[in-house]
């Protein structure tokens, strides 16, 4: 029994050797009678890629593809960190030797690189391919292999390519982020976001990632600091303009008009920068209170003033302009705001403020003077809170103010946007 077994192991490897070999893929036709010694190998000037498609020209087109992805992987560096840009920088006029399996960032721009849409068969060192029958599956299939030459000095050419396009993604960068506190252009805002979304695209890193993302926050931040000053009124016409982050500022963007008590509004540009609303008062009614709401859409933050007229022209408007000026200290807030008085006279009632950091209400508790003449001017007011420090490194405050006119003793109300300082003592 014990001599049986010996022999019935070897008849059943027999009879696996036999199943596997009918099993085995058959070749049926080929580009040469020996399969070449390259297929699979690479060395320092040469590499080899073999793919599989249902006919030559599939297979043939996946060998291309993988030929420039793997010119890809050995050019792309991967970096993770400054630490790791920074040893970039100095190993640049060197063979970068640690690839990386990150490519996308190259493969993106490879459009700026003439080798990378050189490549073609003419090019090959040599090319092989089999057509090959599987006895399991009953299909055919076609191996393309190409041997493609890849000299040193190339991979160093096209590293020293793959770093210039780096070198003027992180310029354009740097450039945005100097922009930053200067746009006087709100339209341009937009064009700033839409250059970091193509550079968040390219960035293959985290840290330049994190650094756009944050870069890109602090644009449409800006939306937010845009306001509206009125310059001057006269019956049918108010000149204003805008202010970004307090500096005067410039749109193409035509607002919206709104009011119950006009029909014919319009509004186009008046020189210097300002805008200059004109309207037909002859509707409007002495009794009732008439105004025109001016209301611009950017970057889906809404930026609007109320602008109140008399068709009797004897109208009164008291609108904040300028820095507002904050001082703090143990729970008490001391401002200074600066105001242009349209009218003879008018008297300021309230001040309403509103924290950037929670939007908390903080009400002025003594405002001096309370009467003002027409014409620029200012005041000073104490109110019970605190102020937070700008946001996303947007200095403006929101709030409100609320006036009346002291001969018929009417009480009107303005929202403002302002650019502040703020002291803490």
């Amino acid at each position: 029994m014990k001599r049986l077994l010996p022999i019935s192991l070897l008849l059943a490897a027999l009879c696996i050797s036999t199943a596997a070999f009918a099993q085995k893929d058959k070749v049926v036709e080929a580009s040469s009678k020996r399969k070449p010694a390259w297929i699979g190998s690479s060395d320092r000037s040469h590499f080899a890629v073999t793919e599989v498609g249902e006919t030559l020209a599939a297979a043939s087109g996946k060998c291309m593809a993988s030929i420039r992805q793997y010119i890809v992987n050995a050019v792309a560096v991967n970096v993770s960190s400054a630490e790791k840009m920074a040893t970039r920088q100095i190993t640049r006029d060197q063979l970068v030797t640690a690839m990386s399996d990150y490519s996308s960032a190259l493969m993106t721009e490879a459009g700026q690189l003439p080798y990378l849409n050189d490549i073609t068969l003419s090019n090959a060192e040599a090319v092989y391919w089999e057509r090959i029958y599987s006895k399991k599956t009953k299909t055919y299939r076609y191996e393309y292999s190409v041997l493609y030459p890849f000299p040193e000095q190339t991979r160093r050419q096209l590293i020293e390519a793959f770093v210039a396009i780096d070198d003027a993604k992180q310029a354009e960068y740097e450039r945005l982020r100097r922009e930053l506190g200067t746009i006087t252009d709100i339209d341009r805002i937009r064009l700033a976001v839409n250059e970091l979304d193509g550079l968040y695209d390219y960035f293959f890193d985290a840290t330049r990632k994190g650094d756009v993302e944050t870069l890109r926050r602090n644009y449409r931040a800006l939306y937010n600091a845009v306001s509206i000053e009125v310059e001057s009124e006269a019956p049918g016409e108010c000149v204003y303009s805008l202010r970004l982050d307090g500096r005067p500022a410039t749109t193409a963007v035509q607002p919206r008009l709104k009011s119950e008590s006009v029909l014919e509004m319009a509004v186009k540009p008046y020189g210097d920068g300002r805008y200059l609303l004109s309207y037909d008062p002859q509707y409007a009614s002495p009794t009732d209170i008439n105004k025109i709401e001016v209301l611009y859409l950017f970057g889906g933050a809404r930026v609007s003033q109320t602008i109140f007229f008399n068709p009797a022209g004897d109208a009164v408007s008291v609108r904040p302009k300028g820095t507002l000026r904050i001082e703090q200290s143990g729970g008490v807030i001391r401002g200074t705001m600066q105001l242009r008085v349209s009218g003879t006279a008018a008297e300021v009632r309230r001040i309403v403020l509103f924290n950037p950091a929670d939007g908390a209400r903080i009400v002025a508790e003594r405002i001096e003077p309370p009467q003002l003449a027409g014409g620029d001017c200012s005041v000073t007011f104490e109110a019970q809170g605190s102020i937070s420090p700008a946001t996303d490194g947007v200095d403006v405050l929101r709030g409100s103010i609320g006036f009346g006119n002291s001969a018929d003793g009417k009480a009107s109300e303005a929202d403002f946007t302002l650019h502040y300082k703020l002291t803490t003592k």
